[in-house]
C-alpha cells in the first residue's frame, strides 16, 4: 500500500503527462490532488503554477509560487513564473523586474542551463517598464504643452482686450501669436530629439548573441567581455574562448563591474535599447 508521498509522486507523473499534451486544466486538477497527499513537495506548486499561467489564472500563479518559495526559496521556476505572471498582469512592473532579476540570480547560483531564458525575460520586463514610463513621460509632455499654450493664449487675449485702439490690439495679437509660435517650436524640437536616430554603442553589444549586455564578464586571456549567459553557453558547448580558441572554464570568468555599471546607466537612460 502506497504512503501519501508515493501517491503524490504518482499523481505528479500523471499530471506531467496531461501537461505535456497541453491539457492544462486536467493537469492542474491532478496536481491539486497530489498536494492533498503531500503539501511539502515544492515542485507540485510550480507545476500547478505553470498550468495556471497557461490558463491565464495569474493570481493563482503568484499564490503557488509564493507557496513554493516558502518551502524552497531558491526555486528558479517560482521566481521566474511569479515574474511572468506579474508582467502579464501589468499592474506592478517594478515587482516583475525584481522577481525576474531574482530568477536570473538563482539560475546563476545554480549554474542552470536556464540562464539565457531568465536573462531574456529580465530584458523583456525592463523593456516593458521603460515603455510604460516613456508613454507616461510623453503624455505629461503633451499635457504641459497644452497647458502652456493655453496660458499664453489667455495672456494674449487679455493684452488684446486691454489694448487702446486697433493698432495696439493688432500689435498685442501679433506679439502673443509670436510667443505661442516660439513655444510650439520648442516643443516640436523636443519631439524631434526624442525621435532622433538611436545607436547602441559597440561596447554595450555582446559579441556572441549581439544583444545588449546586462551582466558582462571578462575572460582571462585577453580581457574581452561577454554577456554571462552567452559565454557560459559557449563554454558548455566546447569549453574554449570564442576569440582566442584557448581552453576556458566558467570558473575563470570575472565579473566586469565597471562595464556593468556603464551598461546599467545606458539602459536606464535609453530603455529603447532593450529591444535593439
Amino acid at each position: 500500500m502506497m504512503d501519501n508521498k508515493a501517491k503524490a509522486q504518482k499523481l505528479k507523473a500523471e499530471g506531467n503527462s496531461y501537461f505535456s499534451k497541453g491539457d492544462y486544466a486536467r493537469a492542474e486538477g491532478i496536481y491539486s490532488e497530489a498536494l492533498i497527499q503531500d503539501r511539502q513537495l515544492s515542485s507540485l506548486y510550480t507545476n500547478r503554477a505553470m498550468c495556471r499561467f497557461n490558463l491565464r489564472a495569474y493570481d493563482g500563479v503568484i499564490a503557488d509560487c509564493d507557496a513554493c518559495l516558502a518551502i524552497d526559496p531558491d526555486s528558479v521556476k517560482a521566481h521566474y513564473f511569479k515574474s511572468k505572471a506579474l508582467l502579464e498582469m501589468g499592474a506592478d512592473l517594478d515587482a516583475a523586474c525584481e522577481w525576474a532579476l531574482s530568477a536570473y540570480k538563482a539560475c546563476q547560483a545554480l549554474d542552470s542551463k536556464s540562464l539565457q531564458m531568465t536573462m531574456t525575460h529580465l530584458l523583456r520586463c525592463r523593456s516593458e517598464r521603460w515603455k510604460r514610463r516613456e508613454r507616461a513621460r510623453r503624455r505629461e509632455a503633451q499635457d504641459l504643452e497644452r497647458e502652456v499654450l493655453e496660458m499664453l493664449e489667455r495672456a494674449r487675449d487679455r493684452e488684446v482686450d486691454d489694448a487702446q485702439g486697433e493698432l495696439e490690439r493688432t500689435v498685442a495679437r501679433e506679439e502673443g501669436d509670436k510667443k505661442m509660435g516660439l513655444m510650439r517650436d520648442i516643443f516640436e524640437r523636443a519631439r524631434k530629439e526624442d525621435d532622433r536616430k538611436r545607436d547602441v554603442p559597440e561596447w554595450l553589444v555582446d559579441d556572441i548573441s549581439f544583444n545588449v549586455m546586462v551582466d558582462p564578464v571578462m575572460t582571462p586571456h585577453n580581457g574581452r567581455s561577454y554577456e554571462r549567459a552567452s559565454i557560459q553557453a559557449a563554454i558548455n558547448n566546447n569549453a574554449i574562448d570564442p576569440y582566442t580558441r584557448e581552453p576556458l572554464s566558467k570558473g575563470e570568468l570575472v565579473p566586469n563591474l565597471r562595464l556593468r555599471q556603464a551598461c546599467e546607466w545606458f539602459l536606464e537612460n535609453n530603455g529603447w535599447a532593450y529591444d535593439w
